[in-house]
């Protein structure tokens, strides 16, 4: 009797072999789709909570602008005169204070109120302008983050006096006295700027030095018309 012997199918086998190199293919697919979803909600995470840092910046960037525009309201009635003069001054010598608002702009100068200055001031009225962030207290900008490594943040404002015209008197205002004299009423035109910025040593420091923590903030601005009724 002649046996005869059976070798494996050639075909099945190159199907198997087939069936093996799609399903390495398909199962390394999988997991790089799904390694690639992870990083992508790790990612967005993240970024979720640094544009809530940087909104809350704003905000309080936004309310300390408001806060430097009532200093400026506050300034005028006290020194009203003496800035009108300076920029009087300023415009017919060809000189004086370039603020960022009117940088760049030939013949074009303004007063200027600094952070430092306007601090100084609230310390001449035992008033302080803000409270800094401590430890254990908030302060005027909110609690601290809990890292011991970060420093919190402070806030900077300065004011520009970029101009001035007569303005329409204000009913009800005096017009005049028993001496005749007519008061003038002035409308200056101000900008006043605001900075949160991570803390640095001297919290004093006016904002945009060449510090580079005092740069890496939220700037914010606004343009008001304040009214003085008399000089």
């Amino acid at each position: 009797m002649v046996a005869v012997s059976q070798s494996a199918n050639p075909v099945a086998y190159r199907h198997r072999a087939s069936e093996r190199g799609t399903a390495i293919f398909v199962v390394v697919l999988v997991i790089t789709m799904l390694t690639g979803i992870g990083l992508f909600a790790a990612r967005m995470t993240s970024s979720v909570d640094t544009a809530t840092g940087f909104a809350r910046q704003a905000a309080q960037a936004q309310g300390l602008t408001l806060y430097a525009g009532q200093l400026a309201a506050d300034i005028l009635v006290d020194q009203a005169a003496v800035i009108k003069d300076a920029m009087e001054v300023a415009a017919s010598a060809g000189m004086g204070a370039v603020c960022p608002t009117n940088r760049g702009v030939t013949n074009t100068y303004c007063a200027y109120r600094s952070n430092v200055e306007l601090i100084a001031l609230g310390t001449a009225a035992n008033q302080p302008l803000l409270v800094p962030q401590q430890q254990y207290s908030h302060g005027s900008l909110g609690p601290m983050h809990s890292l011991p490594t970060v420093a919190g943040v402070e806030g900077s404002m300065q004011l520009e006096f970029l101009d001035i015209a007569r303005a329409i008197p204000k009913p009800g205002a005096s017009m005049g006295s028993t001496s005749r004299t007519v008061e003038v009423p002035y409308e200056f035109g101000v900008v006043a700027w605001s900075q949160i910025r991570p803390a640095i040593a001297a919290t004093s420091t006016n904002w945009c030095l060449s510090d580079a923590a005092s740069t890496s903030a939220n700037i914010q601005a606004a343009r008001l018309y304040i009214s003085v009724p008399r000089l």
